[in-house]
């Protein structure tokens, strides 16, 4: 399993910053920072980013660790709870979010793995035999 983030200190300043001088111990992943980025730029990222995905990949396999995921696929929306998991295929449109105030933990598991980015191999010339 590949560790897709690394646990090291987030310092946040700017006047942006609604209380000051609080630490916070939650885990803060990219996605966390990408709204706020896109506040601090001045864009709306919920208007800019496309509202579904849709991976070259088989199947995506999901699983709440912790919390609540709504997951809608191609329409069909699925509120799953901790311990719920489910799967679907990864050409099919679909988006989530954290239906909570408080932190979920889900984990992701893509069929074939996605390359990495850079790699020359991609999915669309792989043998999938």
């Amino acid at each position: 399993m590949n560790q897709t983030g690394v646990w090291v200190p987030l310092l946040v300043a700017g006047p942006l910053v609604v209380q000051p001088g609080r630490s916070v111990d939650a885990m803060v992943n990219v996605a966390d920072l990408f709204e706020l980025f896109g506040e601090i730029a001045g864009i709306n990222v919920r208007d800019a980013v496309p509202a579904t995905h849709t991976l070259d990949a088989e199947s995506i396999f999901v699983v709440v660790l912790q919390g609540q995921l709504s997951l809608d696929v191609g329409g069909d929306i699925r509120i799953l709870d901790t311990g719920d998991s489910t799967t679907f295929s990864a050409r099919t449109p679909h988006n989530w979010f954290n239906p909570l105030a408080t932190e979920s933990q889900v984990m992701w598991v893509i069929s074939p793995p996605l390359p990495l980015v850079g790699d020359a191999t991609t999915t669309a010339n792989r043998d999938r035999g």
